[in-house]
């Protein structure tokens, strides 16, 4: 969910990107996260986690510390930090939808 003004918008980012082979793939990623999000919740609660292939690849407490990581090492990977909120929520300043 991205926060703009004080409305929400699900997946904005997600809807538009164009549709590649590339792109699929890291969104079989992002599907995979999603899948095991509760789980996560349990097992690695603000920690940061690198998803490739539908697993867990690597976790870590610092984010530039896992994506110098994994970056070079796996393609595609989803990297996201496990939040009690699914999505994070983003202000934009200067923007309002109506």
């Amino acid at each position: 969910v991205v926060l703009m003004g004080k409305k929400y918008i699900e997946d904005t980012i997600i809807e538009y990107l164009p549709d590649t082979p590339e792109n699929r793939r890291w969104l079989k990623e992002v599907a995979a996260y999603d899948a095991m999000w509760k789980d996560l919740l349990k097992t690695h609660k603000g920690k940061f986690v690198a998803i490739h292939n539908g697993e867990i690849v690597d976790c870590d407490d610092e984010h530039k510390a896992l994506l110098k990581r994994v970056l070079g090492k796996y393609k595609p990977v989803y990297v996201e930090q496990v939040l009690k909120t699914r999505y994070r929520q983003y202000t934009v300043p200067g923007i309002d939808i109506d």
